[in-house]
């Protein structure tokens, strides 16, 4: 019997590889989805359009926020707020704790 492969992404900040569960993603929509938002959902959690992983970390997040990592990443052609992603980040990672 041949093991299921585990889907292993790397963190966007400090470039840890680990299974796709144990990360939270930031799904930029796909260009042709006018007037999408950007999401943040657990690892688990399939999007169409382009992502982006980061720790279930704080220190991951507060990493990200001090460099600007994720305005970086994201296109400016998405009017999104960086300050509601992190806030839907920290959000995220009090739950998990």
């Amino acid at each position: 019997m041949i093991p299921n492969k585990v889907p292993i992404r790397k963190c966007i900040v400090c470039s840890a590889r680990k299974p796709k569960e144990e990360f939270l993603m930031i799904v930029r929509p796909a260009k042709s989805e006018s007037g999408a938002e950007i999401k943040v959902m657990s690892g688990e959690d399939r999007k169409s359009g382009r992502g982006y992983y980061i720790c279930k970390d704080a220190n991951c997040i507060a990493k990200a926020k001090k460099t600007h990592r994720i305005e970086r990443l994201l296109s400016r052609k998405y009017k999104f707020k960086p300050e509601r992603i992190y806030e839907l980040l920290e959000k995220a990672v009090r739950g998990n704790e």
